[in-house]
């Protein structure tokens, strides 16, 4: 006999006390409600890239705070059986590593926990959560593209008489942008037409805060993290919003690579 039942036949033969009823009562609660926390779990089937990164330890727990949500990891490969699949290869670009490694997410399972997670990782509060996570000090992931396409029209979105203007302004001082500033710069640094030679380049643009020399001296506007105050920029900082950084991007993909002649040939 369940305690339904139970409850039932103590409200028909008048058998129960006020106690009794209220005892019943609360084992039907108790038992409710541990349904339905076990139900609100979902399995995530992670890349082993980032098994020893500490990223979920750091991001799970603030999802389960806003949503009641459990997410229980597991490394592994696509084969694995899971609600959502973060892997080098997906359908929903989530984020970028600093070394240049993305990670795209997959739903994999229609219940409506794992849809939240999904829509939580790719949100403006999820994206903020994943840059804000730090491993050794440093900021490890950063948001990643949607996909080309979108990529390159967002892009295009940004001004690019604005982009040569911030870049000779916030960039002239190190790197020569254009014709503009030729005989500025610093000779060791390259020049943006020398950057644009690069097949990576978008790669490295999108991280460049957080190459060397970048860091002790550039701020994202909500992006990176205050300067120490007891280790302030050595030289006098940059400080970038993410439009000016997207009007710097639009403009270096709209420029011509810089000629640097033929490869050099060994002996």
């Amino acid at each position: 006999m369940n305690i339904q039942e139970s409850y039932a036949r103590v409200e028909c033969n008048g058998e129960g006390n006020i106690l009794l009823r209220i005892m019943i009562i609360l084992a039907m609660v108790l038992i409710t409600g541990t349904v339905q926390a076990q139900d609100k779990e979902i399995t995530l089937i992670s890349d082993p890239e980032l098994e020893y990164s500490g990223l979920w330890s750091y991001v799970l727990p603030r999802f389960k705070l806003k949503t009641g949500i459990k997410v229980h990891v597991v490394y592994g490969a696509a084969d694995l059986a899971g609600d959502v699949l973060l892997l080098q290869e997906g359908s929903t670009p989530v984020m970028l590593r600093s070394d240049g490694l993305r990670f795209n997410a997959t739903l994999n399972a229609p219940s409506k926990y794992a849809k939240s997670f999904m829509e939580w990782l790719t949100s403006e509060v999820g994206q903020r959560t994943i840059s804000a996570f730090r491993y050794e000090g440093e900021q490890a992931f950063f948001p990643s593209v949607v996909d080309d396409a979108a990529e390159d029209a967002a892009l295009l979105d940004g001004d690019v008489l604005m982009g040569e203007e911030i870049s000779i302004k916030k960039c002239g001082r190190c790197h020569v942008i254009s014709d503009r500033n030729k005989y500025g710069g610093i000779e060791s640094t390259p020049s943006f037409g020398a950057l644009r030679t690069l097949a990576d380049w978008q790669e490295k643009f999108r991280i460049f805060w957080t190459l060397n020399p970048h860091p002790s001296f550039t701020q994202i506007e909500g992006v990176t993290e205050p300067f120490d105050p007891e280790y302030p920029p050595h030289i006098f900082p940059i400080f970038l919003t993410v439009k000016e950084v997207n009007d710097i991007e639009t403009y270096m993909q709209l420029m011509e690579p810089k000629d640097l002649g033929p490869p050099l040939e060994g002996e």
